[in-house]
């Protein structure tokens, strides 16, 4: 019986174990308002390397003009455009993630920032 509970315990902390390395793979989802602000989702508690924003209320139709919308964030983050899909993809360096695991709360707080100042 013990055994048994043991087991138990074990495929609980493989399950658990295996999940939230495949959430950390996962493009984890964000958002941008007609202003630009851009918001991490909080369906993960730290920030990962990628974010799949949906721009569909955007109108935008080409790099150059998302690049144009999104410039105030170029400086420290990457963009990758599927336009025809009405999706960008952030991309968060990992040097800026690596060391430590920073709460999306917080990154939401400097991505609020950078628009402030960029307005």
């Amino acid at each position: 019986m013990n055994l048994r509970r043991i087991l138990q315990g074990l495929a609980l902390c493989m399950f658990v174990a295996f999940y939230s390395n495949d959430v950390q793979a996962q493009a984890q989802l964000a958002a941008v308002n007609q202003e630009g602000l851009i918001q991490l989702g909080a369906n993960h508690p730290f920030v990962v390397n990628e974010y799949q924003i949906d721009v569909s209320g955007l109108n935008l139709s080409t790099a150059v003009e998302a690049n144009e919308f999104f410039k105030p964030y170029l400086d420290g983050f990457t963009f990758r455009y599927d336009l025809g899909n009405n999706t960008v993809f952030l991309e968060i360096p990992k040097k800026r993630i690596a060391d430590a695991e920073i709460p999306v709360g917080v990154m939401n707080e400097q991505l609020k920032a950078i628009h402030r100042i960029s307005r």
